[in-house]
């Protein structure tokens, strides 16, 4: 190469070519390198082409000075495995904060219906049974007919055996039984075990048993919005 040509590539080289030596906290160096910074995440760019991301707490510092040297294919393949290795770290940090996030779901879902509500796979949402307002007044003891009837008089209809269990979840039942002063706690529901019986729910301890439709002191009403 001729000396002119040669002296003005060593030129342009020396003015354009820069490089950044980084330091890790874990006391890692990485010299003649390229640094970027996007939100919480730095990128070290290598001469070689490759490139390793980390993450900004992981930065101790990063010094600018002007390109030594290119790096030899040894320390290419090195930063290579390194970048490899720092992608394997990332994934499985991924991965724990995902399980732990699962966990959290579980466990939130767990608390969630074991309240009555309604899980929606991110959040609880409070189920229609468990709002006090959406039920009637007390309206007394009666046989299941009357009751079912009496119901829709009043626009509304028998709650099923879930809804009756979602009230005494929620703890609405303590509140009925002052208001119709600790009478019966027995509640016909609307569903049926046969065309003689339908079902009751015992809010006292949650059992579900059914009983003759006809019979008008054991169990009584409350009836819920449509």
């Amino acid at each position: 190469m001729p000396k002119k040509l040669l002296l003005l590539t060593t030129l342009i080289l020396s003015n354009s070519l820069s490089s950044d030596t980084t330091r890790l906290k874990n006391g890692k160096v990485y010299h003649n390198v390229e640094v970027f910074h996007k939100g919480d995440t730095v990128t070290v760019s290598f001469e070689c082409g490759k490139r390793i991301v980390f993450k900004q707490s992981e930065i101790s510092e990063t010094i600018p000075k002007p390109l030594t040297r290119w790096k030899t294919q040894e320390e290419c393949n090195q930063t290579e495995e390194e970048a490899k290795q720092a992608a394997e770290k990332r994934k499985e940090e991924k991965r724990l904060q995902e399980e732990q996030r699962r966990q959290e779901l579980a466990l939130k879902k767990q608390e969630c219906e074991a309240n009555g509500n309604v899980w929606n796979g991110k959040d609880c949402r409070l189920h229609y049974a468990a709002d006090y307002g959406k039920w009637s007044e007390y309206q007394g003891a009666m046989d299941w007919y009357r009751a079912k009837n009496l119901c829709k008089i009043l626009d509304m209809r028998l709650p099923t055996r879930k809804e009756l269990l979602v009230v005494r979840k929620a703890g609405i039942w303590k509140k009925w039984q002052e208001e119709n002063n600790n009478r019966s706690s027995n509640y016909w529901t609307s569903e049926e075990s046969s065309r003689q019986y339908a079902y009751y729910v015992s809010m006292g301890n949650g059992i579900s048993l059914d009983e003759k439709k006809v019979f008008s002191t054991y169990c009584v009403v409350r009836c819920i919005h449509r």
